[in-house]
């Protein structure tokens, strides 16, 4: 079985996000040009999520997707991608 890089980001309002147990949380960059860097360093795929959309209401973070797809070819996921595979599997 071979070995794949699969980088995951934190994405809210647009912005790759860091913190420790849902505290702290910080804005650390672009995800677009951290999906450029990773891309450089031969990731697979990457996936976006953003863990506290549903719970503060917020929609899907399409442009960031857009955008990097846009520009690379790897695969690409994001949490409503998740959701709707959960909301399909409980039906």
């Amino acid at each position: 079985m071979q070995k794949r890089i699969i980088p995951c980001l934190d994405v809210r309002n647009g912005k790759v996000v860091k913190g420790v147990n849902f505290e702290g949380i910080k804005d650390v960059g672009d995800p677009v040009l951290y999906a450029e860097e990773y891309n450089k360093q031969g990731a697979d795929e990457i996936v976006f999520y953003d863990i506290t959309a549903s719970f503060e209401g917020r929609g899907v973070f399409l442009d960031v997707v857009r955008e990097t797809a846009k520009k690379y070819l790897y695969r690409l996921q994001w949490a409503e991608e998740l959701k709707r595979l959960m909301i399909s599997v409980k039906r």
